[in-house]
């Protein structure tokens, strides 16, 4: 959050003022007696308006002295007393100010005010004025509490999405070598087969992911249906490595089309899947990807067959699982889930839900 301009600040002032003003009246008001006559009322309500007002402009005033004795530190207990004398000094500033209006309301030409004239006018509503100082005091503490707190927030959120944006530049760097020196192997072999026109779409497929990598470098979030094509175009590549034995299926939900996730978000655990699903079975083996929304909520799912009887299943904490639970704490905290099953009667599943609200930025800004 930025600071606020002066004229804001200002405004916000004249505004809590202005509320003082019209709760000093109602309160005065109520006090008046029954058949009193309108000027008697009229009268009533400019003096709390003038205290208002008196308080209002000695508002910096106060700040100023709250400065230079905070109420905080070794000696915030004598600090406290000069505050209260403060406080007593200007209930009693303000009583002075208002007496000659006293006297000439009353009929007194200024000339006959005495000294009984000026005590006589003091009375226990005059302690308002220190309670309003008190106010005053707290309130500017309260609001630099407020402010200090924002700040944290916000050194907080820019630390989280500077994590955020390593751990994406590090993931980028940990895929792209990994299935580019798989997919040029499998690019190999169909070379060497004379398998020629599987072997140029599969160069094709590759060119198309790493132009998306270069074109999505530092953005922090993309469209479901970006996301999913990227990951579409690595598991063509990795039906490549396995042949037959790998078998896909890709879903997505068209409400859902262009709802914002994390960049890269899946493509670490669609290759656990291939890795620990496909590359440990000797038989066919179903990769399966479905995003749908829900209320409130996006729901992506990856799942594959579950591992042959004398192949024990992962314990799901590698880094494709790690990191991308770190990943949705820090850009989401306790709104997104990351959920692995492997004893699912359709396989291990590995499932996300993620708010449907603003996309994760890189870069917090200010309202």
């Amino acid at each position: 959050m930025s600071p606020a301009s002066p004229s804001s600040r200002w405004t916000a002032l004249a505004a809590i003022w202005a509320c003082a003003a019209v709760l000093l009246s109602v309160q005065a008001l109520a006090m008046v007696p029954a058949g009193a006559p309108l000027s008697f009322s009229v009268w009533v309500v400019s003096q709390q308006i003038f205290r208002a007002v008196f308080w209002a402009l000695l508002t910096p005033v106060v700040l100023r002295l709250r400065d230079a004795w905070p109420l905080e530190g070794p000696r915030r207990y004598g600090h406290l007393l000069v505050h209260l004398g403060f406080s007593i000094a200007l209930m009693f500033a303000f009583w002075l100010l208002r007496i000659p209006a006293l006297m000439l309301y009353d009929g007194q030409a200024a000339a006959v005010i005495t000294w009984d004239s000026v005590v006589s006018s003091f009375n226990l509503r005059n302690l308002v004025d220190v309670v309003l100082y008190w106010s005053t005091l707290v309130g500017a503490w309260i609001y630099d509490l407020m402010r200090a707190s924002q700040r944290h927030a916000l050194d907080e959120s820019e630390l989280r999405a500077r994590l955020a944006e390593s751990e994406l530049g590090a993931l980028r760097q940990q895929v792209q070598p990994h299935f580019l020196f798989n997919a040029l192997n499998a690019i190999g072999a169909l070379v060497r087969l004379d398998r020629k026109h599987e072997a140029v779409h599969a160069l094709s497929q590759l060119s198309a992911l790493q132009r998306t990598l270069l074109e999505s470098s530092g953005v922090p979030a993309v469209p479901l249906a970006q996301e999913i094509a990227f990951v579409e175009r690595y598991l063509a590549i990795e039906r490549l490595r396995f042949g037959e034995r790998m078998q896909t299926a890709v879903t997505i939900d068209p409400a859902a089309a262009e709802l914002p996730v994390p960049n890269l978000l899946l493509q670490p655990i669609v290759e656990n899947a291939v890795k620990h699903g496909v590359a440990r079975r000797t038989g066919p083996t179903r990769v399966s990807v479905h995003a749908v929304r829900l209320r409130g909520a996006l729901r992506l799912v990856v799942r594959n067959d579950p591992p042959e009887a004398d192949v024990p299943a992962g314990a799901g904490t590698g880094f494709g699982l790690r990191g991308a639970r770190q990943r949705l704490e820090r850009i989401y905290g306790a709104r997104a889930t990351l959920a692995f099953d492997a004893a699912h009667p359709d396989g291990v599943t590995v499932t996300i839900d993620l708010p449907t609200g603003p996309a994760p930025s890189s870069r917090p800004t200010s309202p």
